[in-house]
């Protein structure tokens, strides 16, 4: 019987098309149902007519609903929702492609040599997450052939000559460092430069704040000794102030420098008795047996310190390196939540702290709460995802390659910035490992489930072995990871910064290892230590709390 035939009796006898074939067309109806395998004649007949279908997304075996509707896309919710991930991100990359084509090149992978497109700017090297794999750790045959042209060359498989790098710079630029070589050196100036003036244009926190009066021909370098006029947007005065390691410059006048700790005391105070009405106490000494808590909130058994620079710096205020930890843990073993705020970070990122006071305190009666299933997830391009770190999270922005973000109304939300494990934490890069680098949510916004959204997201789409993130002591007790599937590991120790004498800005520990000392100090003994070494130019520096490690394993 011919196809058409068959239709139009289905097509006028939708109830009893089986009895209608099996009573007018026996030796059809009986091949069909000697032909075919399936549970029904209907699948049956729908076989012969249309062929088999299996699942869109791993090619199982899929149900039979009916003639009419058929078979099933996909062979379970699993295999629907990865599908259904997999074209959601298709299309927020084909719509990238589409907006940012010039981003884009055609390279040939360097592992398996097929054409794919690469992001310039992320360097691509390889067609996919496999092949990346592959590229990062090298090839065995190729670590092997390695080691032979070593074991020949050298008499040892695993030489390292540590003066190749400093021979070819001398070579090419007559210095040991490239970033020596004065064209080089001017050009990294500029582009420190153009990226700073960049951001206090499109930072809505730095923008509302300062305007820089000079212009790219007036730039001679970052250095503490080069000084550069701005102007105040508050008090519209002009002052003159330097760039030294990219601080952000400040008016006197409306940001004295702080005489001492009370002073910053009285102005956390001052806000959170605007904020909530309840007993606040000041420099409660009963609690810790003498030892002062700067501030102590009785009704939410909270109790916040203001950690001036100068004064809790080791050399200065005679502050070791277990002693915030301690206090905190003394606070803890009462029951007593400890929040450490520093002084740079009161001076220069006042909103985020004030921000997350508030959230500590649950003042959220005037938060707009949304659902995360009311919200977009997109991949955020670096230069976006850094000014909303900058803007809204209190350790600023981070130089990440995974940048995922929520946009409601088509306005970013929230955003998680993934990438490789840093070696500032003491982790080597190991492939399908990541770590979680920063979370964060717009001034004004409470998203019920925004994390766990992107987590899934991250996961599906990148298919991680293990990732790793940490929660600052000084701030969180890491709740939010445990809610969305991580396990807590252990706490690391305690961290430092170091500080200029009399400044009040903070650089990161990693900027100053002793290998890079050499070009940053005025002063450097290959003798002495790090510390010893920082010591000398006027440097102390100040600990924090640690972290608390957490881990999500596939």
């Amino acid at each position: 019987m011919e196809i058409k035939n068959i239709l139009e009796i289905i097509k006028y006898n939708k109830d009893s098309y089986v009895q209608m074939i099996k009573s007018k067309h026996k030796s059809f109806y009986t091949e069909i149902v000697e032909k075919y395998e399936g549970n029904s004649f209907g699948e049956k007949l729908f076989i012969h007519i249309y062929g088999t279908f299996k699942c869109k997304n791993c090619g199982g075996k899929v149900k039979f609903l009916s003639f009419q509707t058929g078979y099933n896309k996909y062979c379970s919710r699993k295999c629907s929702n990865e599908a259904s991930a997999s074209i959601r991100s298709l299309s927020i990359r084909e719509t990238y492609k589409k907006n940012h084509y010039n981003h884009y090149e055609i390279i040939n992978c360097a592992i398996c040599g097929e054409k794919f497109e690469s992001l310039k700017y992320r360097n691509q090297k390889c067609c996919s997450t496999k092949c990346s794999g592959i590229y990062v750790s090298k090839m065995p045959d190729r670590i092997e052939k390695i080691k032979l042209t070593k074991l020949e060359k050298y008499g040892n498989p695993t030489y390292v000559n540590p003066d190749k790098a400093k021979k070819t710079c001398l070579e090419k630029y007559g210095v040991n460092n490239v970033g020596l070589h004065p064209p080089i050196k001017q050009k990294i100036r500029i582009s420190f430069l153009k990226y700073y003036l960049h951001k206090l244009k499109s930072s809505n926190r730095l923008k509302n704040l300062i305007e820089p009066l000079f212009t790219e021909s007036d730039f001679k370098s970052t250095f503490r000794s080069n000084i550069y006029p701005f102007k105040c947007k508050k008090c519209n005065s002009i002052f003159n102030d330097n760039l030294d390691d990219g601080r952000v410059p400040r008016c006197l006048k409306c940001y004295p420098i702080l005489s001492g700790k009370s002073d910053g005391e009285r102005e956390v105070s001052s806000y959170i008795k605007s904020i909530v009405n309840t007993i606040l106490e000041e420099n409660n000494k009963t609690i810790l047996n003498g030892r002062e808590l700067d501030i102590f909130l009785p009704q939410f058994n909270v109790a916040i310190e203001y950690d001036g620079l100068y004064w809790h710096g080791q050399v200065h205020g005679n502050k070791n390196s277990m002693y915030h930890l301690n206090k905190t843990n003394e606070c803890n073993s009462k029951n007593i939540k400890l929040i450490h705020i520093f002084e740079d970070e009161w001076l220069y990122r006042q909103d985020i702290v004030k921000n997350r006071l508030k959230y500590i305190l649950g003042v959220t009666s005037n938060l707009k709460k949304i659902h995360s299933r009311k919200c977009e997830i997109r991949e955020v391009e670096y230069k976006e995802a850094d000014i909303f770190l900058d803007e809204y999270h209190i350790q600023g922005s981070i130089k990440s390659h995974i940048n995922l973000g929520l946009y409601y109304n088509n306005e970013l939300i929230s955003l998680a910035t993934f990438g490789s494990s840093r070696i500032s934490n003491g982790i080597r890069a190991i492939s399908g490992e990541y770590e979680l680098y920063r979370f964060c949510s717009k001034f004004g916004y409470s998203v019920r489930g925004g994390m766990s959204k992107l987590l899934s997201y991250f996961i599906k789409t990148y298919n991680p072995n293990k990732i790793i993130t940490y929660a600052d002591k000084r701030w969180s007790i890491g709740n939010l990871y445990n809610k969305i599937g991580f396990n807590y590991v252990d706490d690391t120790s305690p961290n430092y910064w170091y500080v200029k004498a009399g400044g009040n800005v903070r650089y990161h520990r990693f900027g100053f290892r002793k290998d890079q000392l050499t070009n940053k100090l005025t002063i450097y003994d290959p003798l002495l230590s790090e510390w010893e070494n920082m010591q000398l130019n006027g440097y102390d520096r100040i600990w924090d709390c640690g972290n608390m490690k957490f881990e999500w394993n596939k």
